[in-house]
């Protein structure tokens, strides 16, 4: 009963109609400043593994081009950070790519969030390998 009075009766900056749940309220407060991690990774490029569980190219020309989800390991973060990318087909390029034989280069763009910020993943991998270099774009403005 009171998490719905909180609910309905909060009123503050940012959020739709100056009114926010408590979700959005807890939301808000942690993503008052940039998150130290979004912010290593929206700065210069890091060495990624494309892919990890995938084992198959044909597994991951699927879920790039089907599925439209892939993820992405980050290396050089501490305990190695994996996220789950929402793919931008406007944006991904497979033009360079020989999924039959497990040869050429992507351009993989797609969207996520990463404590409580919505970023853009931007990374280039080596499909032989499925290493290459990424970084992140921030998208809902805080800094």
């Amino acid at each position: 009963m009171l998490s719905s009075i909180v609910q309905n009766c909060v009123v503050v900056p940012g959020c739709d109609e100056g009114v926010c749940s408590l979700k959005q309220l807890i939301k808000l407060a942690r993503r008052k400043k940039m998150d130290r991690l979004v912010k290593l990774l929206s700065v210069g490029k890091h060495p990624i593994v494309f892919e990890p569980r995938s084992e198959k190219y044909d597994e991951i020309k699927e879920r790039l081009t089907a599925m439209k989800y892939v993820f992405v390991k980050f290396m050089d973060t501490m305990g190695e950070t994996e996220l789950g990318i929402n793919i931008d087909d406007n944006l991904t390029k497979l033009e360079n790519a020989d999924f039959a034989n497990g040869k050429g280069n992507i351009h993989v763009v797609g969207t996520c969030e990463l404590n409580y910020h919505k970023v853009r993943c931007i990374a280039e991998v080596d499909l032989e390998t499925k290493e290459g270099t990424a970084h992140l774009e921030l998208l809902d403005g805080y800094k």
